[in-house]
């Protein structure tokens, strides 16, 4: 009885923790999905910085929308006055305020050109400083390795040529008046029935587009 009682032990001893493989085993699993995880980092990383900023872009979008069509009234208290949301691919700003592939600017449209007025000596921009030539609301600036890429609009080789467009909204429609680059004043027989913001990450180039409808559709893509 002895003998099969200390044979027992012996055997059961034997079967507690692990084998020298079995430990080879589960470290070399560990490295390989530590491995996977840090070499897609950066890319995972990319993807969702642009996507963050994609949605940020159609959320001010909407936001400018239902500031005109909603009960948002001007500075002067006025609700016959429009909104828009001004972008640019200038890869620096002349001005402070001209905006530039780094940053997007919500305005008030004061004088309803549906163009985007900034002064060039002024720097602020809020709802206190609003006035005829200086209608910057708020400059949403880009911190983020993204930024603005092309503005397009149709087909053609030339279609994403653009440097900017302004998309104006005003009470009570919800359809959106899109002016590319500069025509001042801009109306709806020059403006145009769509367009698309690229926006690009620079790190790993992937891209976002925002497009936008002159029936106020707005999608991601």
């Amino acid at each position: 009885m002895k003998k099969i009682f200390f044979k027992n032990k012996y055997f059961d001893n034997k079967q507690k923790g692990m084998t020298l493989i079995e430990l080879m085993v589960v470290i070399a699993i560990f490295m390989i999905v530590s491995g996977i995880i840090m070499f897609d980092y950066n890319g995972f990383r990319s993807n969702v910085s642009i996507q963050n900023l994609a949605d940020d872009i159609a959320l001010s979008i909407r936001s400018v929308q239902n500031y005109a069509i909603g009960v948002q009234s001007s500075q002067s208290s006025q609700f016959s006055k429009g909104y828009g949301i001004h972008f640019s691919t200038a890869a620096t700003a002349i001005y402070p305020l001209a905006g530039y592939n780094k940053s997007f600017i919500v305005y008030n449209d004061l004088n309803n050109n549906n163009y985007y007025d900034y002064s060039t000596s002024a720097s602020v921009c809020n709802t206190t400083t609003l006035a005829n030539g200086n209608e910057c609301i708020n400059m949403i600036n880009i911190t983020s390795n993204d930024y603005i890429s092309q503005i397009c609009s149709g087909t053609g080789s030339n279609s994403c040529n653009h440097t900017s467009v302004n998309i104006n909204f005003l009470r009570p429609n919800p359809d959106a008046t899109i002016c590319l680059d500069s025509p001042n004043p801009c109306t709806i027989s020059n403006g145009v029935s769509n367009v698309d913001i690229i926006i690009k990450n620079a790190q790993s180039n992937a891209t976002k587009t925002i497009s936008v409808s002159n029936v106020g559709q707005i999608s991601v893509k």
